[in-house]
């Protein structure tokens, strides 16, 4: 298990951001989540991509300047499993394995900065181009298939850069501001995923699978 903590991560000073500010907000904003209790405390269980080095430090800097408190209790990530999609059978940690490790990393595609409506208070992030279905084949499998419980939302697949919760409106029109101006992240491989838990309010990793490795990677 891994702690992340706040002040780990690259000063934004590194790519070039100068100090503004900056708005998050989730796609899990709106889900509501299935949430065990262990030990009397509510804990939370999601499958996840974390970003591969350069673009996880590019982004994680952005999160540190104007996000400070999400970049300091999770590295940047796509979410592929919420909680509400997760069995609570138990099994499904050797399903994961199983299923990993039969399959091939994968390309995805990062998107320009954009907002979830019309006001960047309700949020930030990048849109997730799943160029070769790595993500859509993961969620077809376990979400659709019954290994998991379908969820009664759309997924969108993105990376928050501002959450919605962490950010006063002002600051966060303020970060748009700057934020619009960007171009796209481009694209990164997935060779692993990761099954975290907030535990203290940090979220750590519990699990992760490993992907076959493509040749020449």
């Amino acid at each position: 298990p891994q702690t992340i903590r706040q002040g780990l991560y690259l000063s934004t000073t590194s790519v070039g951001i100068t100090a503004s500010t900056i708005p998050v907000r989730r796609a899990g904003n709106a889900i509501r989540g299935t949430m065990s209790r262990m030990s009397g405390r509510v804990q939370r269980v999601q499958g996840s991509l974390f970003l591969p080095e350069p673009v996880a430090a590019a982004v994680q800097a952005i999160r540190a300047e104007f996000d400070p408190y999400s970049a300091g209790v999770i590295r940047p990530h796509i979410t592929v499993l919420y909680e509400n999609e997760l069995s609570q059978s138990g099994s499904w940690t050797d399903d994961l394995s199983n299923w990993v490790s039969t399959r091939s990393s994968f390309r995805v595609e990062l998107s320009k900065p954009r907002l979830w409506s019309d006001q960047p208070a309700d949020g930030i992030y990048l849109g997730v181009a799943d160029v070769e279905k790595g993500i859509s084949s993961l969620r077809n499998h376990f979400v659709t298939k019954g290994a998991f419980h379908q969820s009664d939302l759309d997924y969108v697949p993105h990376v928050t850069l501002c959450h919605a919760r962490r950010v006063d409106p002002t600051l966060a029109i303020r970060a748009w501001n700057y934020l619009e101006a960007l171009g796209s992240f481009g694209g990164c491989t997935i060779d692993r995923m990761s099954l975290i838990r907030t535990s203290y309010g940090i979220w750590r990793e519990v699990a992760h699978f490993e992907f076959r490795r493509l040749e020449g990677d």
